[in-house]
């Protein structure tokens, strides 16, 4: 069974991927040199905004994936939720996504334990939300 990640990439790419799917890295980037040939050229992949990676050695100038996979390394900072054990260890300001696709703030106290099981089924995503700094004077 493919993970989520994967699928996220498959569907990013659409009715491309079958041409690219055996040049596609873990995070979604294609040498488009080793796909297109010596010139790299994307032609092949119409409709598609692709973002280039940010670095300018020769050897990674023409690595592509689609704009909308930015951020895939850490899924946006957002830490999945599967069981009991992925909830945070720590008191915390967290943003909550939910299942049905909204997205609360709430504050996650462990000592009370206010996500019950019934609760966190729902829940498919947090964040840690940084506070800002007390200030000093």
């Amino acid at each position: 069974m493919e993970n989520a990640k994967q699928k996220a990439i498959e569907e990013a790419y659409g009715e491309h991927w079958e041409k690219v799917k055996n040049f596609v890295d873990e995070n979604g980037w294609v040498d488009f040199k080793l796909l297109f040939g010596e010139t790299g050229n994307s032609r092949g992949i119409s409709g598609l905004k692709l973002h280039t990676l940010d670095n300018y050695s020769p050897k990674y100038c023409y690595w592509k994936r689609p704009i909308e996979l930015d951020g895939i390394e850490a899924n946006n900072n957002w830490i999945s939720i599967h069981s009991e054990e992925d909830l945070p260890k720590e008191d915390c300001e967290c943003f909550l996504y939910f299942k049905d696709g909204s997205c609360y703030t709430d504050r996650f106290l462990c000592q009370y334990g206010q996500f019950t099981k019934h609760h966190w089924m729902h829940i498919t995503h947090y964040q840690k939300i940084n506070l800002p700094s007390k200030p000093i004077y």
